[in-house]
This record gives structure tokens, sequence and C-alpha cells, in this order.
């Protein structure tokens, strides 16, 4: 009860108080609180969008790696993994209404080396941020690249491991 009188007392003396101390506080938390919180959203959209191009240049890096090493060539129809810049909706990819266009705004760009025996494949768009748009950043980038080597090696048969156990004695210790 005494803890209820306390409270009921501090809230009276605020309510009295007309030098301002209080609504400037709360003004200022208030904009901390929402700045964190659209710096937070911004750096969510931005991870989510570079973390899903990381995994969608690394899947079409390897399958035009294994198309290579099977064919012996690179593709070279249209609907293949040809050499050149995609749209992330020609794949199939989707991306969410955060990223400027969706998928059509998302590039694949495919690469085949012949002399490195390797494809490498980068995909970038742009983001729309929340609260960046206040400090006039209207688009933030996201890159993500992926090589993978089609080269061809022997295949090689790993050593065979045994395991022996020793229940002789003979590495017993006496302490």
């Amino acid at each position: 009860m005494a803890v209820l009188r306390k409270a009921n007392s501090i809230l009276k003396r605020f309510k009295r108080d007309e030098s301002g101390v209080a609504t400037l506080t709360w003004a200022l938390s208030l904009t901390a609180i929402i700045a964190a919180m659209g710096a937070a959203m911004d750096f969510a959209v931005l991870s989510n969008a570079d973390a899903r191009s990381q995994s969608i240049a690394d899947n079409t890096a390897l399958a035009a790696a294994i198309y290579v090493k099977t064919n012996g060539r690179a593709p070279e129809r249209e609907g293949e993994l040809v050499e050149g810049i995609h749209k992330a909706s020609d794949f199939g990819y989707d991306y969410k209404s955060f990223v400027v266009n969706g998928a059509d705004g998302v590039n694949i760009e495919i690469d085949y080396d012949d002399n490195a025996k390797e494809v490498t494949t980068t995909v970038y768009g742009q983001t729309n941020p929340i609260l960046m748009q206040i400090l006039g950043f209207s688009e933030l980038n996201f890159k993500a690249k992926s090589v993978v080597s089609y080269l061809n090696i022997e295949d090689k048969f790993p050593a065979s491991i045994a395991l022996v156990l020793d229940n002789s004695g003979s590495m017993q210790f006496d302490d």
C-alpha cells in the first residue's frame, strides 16, 4: 500500500511540474526509439536481401559448373545458364516487396572463364529503405558473388582408416 501511495505522489508531482523536463525526456527518448527501430528494419531488409542473393549466387554458380563438367562446354541455348546478365525472375527466384521491382530488379550475372576453369556468378540489386530515406538514401545496394571451379580432377579414393582397440593393458597407467 505504501508503494502505491509513493507512486501516486510521484505522478502528482510530475503533473504539477510545469518545467517541461518530463516532456523533453519523453520526446528525446521516443525519437531515439523510433530511429533505432527504423535502423533495425533497414538492416534486417538489407541483410535478408544479401543472404538471399548469396544463396542464389551459390546455387546458380554450382549449377553452371555442373553443367559444364557434365556436358564439356558452357550452355549456348536461351533458357539455360548462358553467359550474361539475367533477371532473377527468369530463373524462378522471388524477392519480397522491399527489393526495388522485386525479382525483376535483381540481376544475375554469369561469367565462364575457360582459362581458370571456373564460373563466376554475381547477384545484385537494391532495397527500399525505411529510415534511411529521411537521410537522403532512396535505395540501398546489395551484392553477392560466388566462384565455382569446374576443373577436371581425377577421382581419388580416400585412404582406409581402421580403429584399433588395445585391451591388453599395455597402456594402463599407474598413479
